[in-house]
């Protein structure tokens, strides 16, 4: 056997030896991915039907959360003629509000009597005071212009108009009793959404 046919087989095996050890080394360092983790086509449909169920069910709970925002705006918009609890207790914040329309209209308005509440439903309650204002007709006018335009509403529950001094009349005397509207603490939580987790 000439002397260089043994040379090269060493060769070739010196070669398949690196290839093999290179192969392993490799192959270590990938950290080779197991038989069940390798994405077969029946893994991928499962996923992917998996995922279509997920964007159904959240298409579903899209819907949901705009027909929750829709009656939820509807709400808004039916109680806008309420008055909605602050800080004060309702009846004297609507006193004190109808005082204000009263410095703004330029009529003495002397309270007679405190302001009562009284339960209208379980979601209204009423807050009623009587009023005797005095003033120029123009004046009570005006009271009664910023009345009609206040947001929310003042109403009256009776009114009588007579001149404020028999004898000698400069004005006239308005005496009736006012009435606002005012929803409870729990319906202005529903309306304005802080029971809906969003």
């Amino acid at each position: 056997m000439p002397a260089g046919t043994g040379q090269s087989g060493r060769i070739k095996l010196l070669l398949f030896v690196t290839v093999v050890l290179a192969a392993l080394v490799v192959v270590t360092r990938l950290e080779l991915v197991s038989v069940g983790d390798m994405p077969w086509p029946s893994a991928i449909e499962a996923q992917e039907d998996e995922l279509v169920k997920l964007t159904k069910r959240l298409a579903a709970l899209q819907e949901k959360q705009n027909e929750a925002r829709q009656e939820r705006e509807e709400l808004q918009r039916v109680a806008e003629p309420f008055w909605r609890p602050g800080v004060r207790a309702a009846s004297s914040e609507v006193q004190s509000e109808y005082e204000k329309l009263g410095r703004r209209a330029r009529v003495t308005i002397g309270t007679i009597g405190n302001p009562r509440e009284e339960k209208v439903s379980d979601q209204v309650r009423s807050v009623e005071f009587a009023v005797r204002i005095t003033g120029a007709m123009r004046d009570v006018s005006r009271l009664l212009v910023e009345m009609e335009n206040a947001h929310p509403p003042f109403y009256w529950t009776g009114c009588m108009i007579r001149p404020d001094n028999a004898r000698d009349p400069k004005g006239i005397s308005l005496t009736g009793k006012i009435q606002a509207l005012v929803l409870t603490d729990e319906a202005t939580e529903i309306i304005e959404g802080g029971d809906s987790g969003t």
